[in-house]
């Protein structure tokens, strides 16, 4: 004869209320589900010169990556030259590349302002990380004596918005929980 009790349905819900919520922690603490690079780690700057699967084109201006998931644009709301960043930047116009420093540029062939530096030159951003914040600096040095912006993941907008136009030298990143 099958248990129909208030108490035994009680279990039952409970059990499914117990299921359910486990679920919704692991899923909460779940790593992204793409396979995004950890942007907080600066100390291989060889990743500049990864190539894509296909050999064919640098991360850094790719259309896509998982390396390089924040990106700088030239141009306000998101037009012109864009570059792809994965790591913090001391200094964008000081960016250590192999031989020496050099400025950090926009991608050749992508639109107005392709080959221009990007410090002190960018008007738009855009973040692409899952589970990272990007900040971006008026200063060198990730300082925060002049303006900085942290931008969510999945989000950007216009440098102007927060005073930086034109006027950006550093990025870092660190976790959003």
């Amino acid at each position: 004869m099958r248990d129909t009790s208030p108490q035994r349905t009680r279990r039952i819900r409970m059990a499914a209320l117990v299921g359910v919520l486990a679920a919704a922690s692991l899923s909460l603490t779940a790593t992204p589900a793409s396979a995004e690079d950890n942007p907080m780690h600066d100390s291989n700057y060889d990743q500049w010169w990864d190539l894509e699967p296909d050999g064919s084109t640098f991360s850094r201006c790719a259309d896509h990556t998982d390396k390089f998931r924040f990106r700088f644009y030239y141009n306000s709301n998101y037009a012109g030259s864009w570059i792809n960043i994965g790591h913090p930047l001391w200094d964008l116009l000081n960016v250590y590349a192999g031989d020496g420093p050099h400025p950090l540029r926009f991608c050749d062939g992508k639109g107005n302002g392709s080959g221009q530096a990007v410090g002190n030159n960018a008007a738009s951003v855009f973040n692409w990380y899952d589970g990272f914040c990007g900040t971006v600096y008026y200063n060198s040095g990730y300082n925060r004596k002049g303006p900085y912006r942290t931008y969510s993941p999945r989000s950007g907008g216009n440098l102007a918005d927060a005073g930086l136009k034109n006027e950006n030298r550093s990025i870092e990143f660190a976790t959003c929980w």
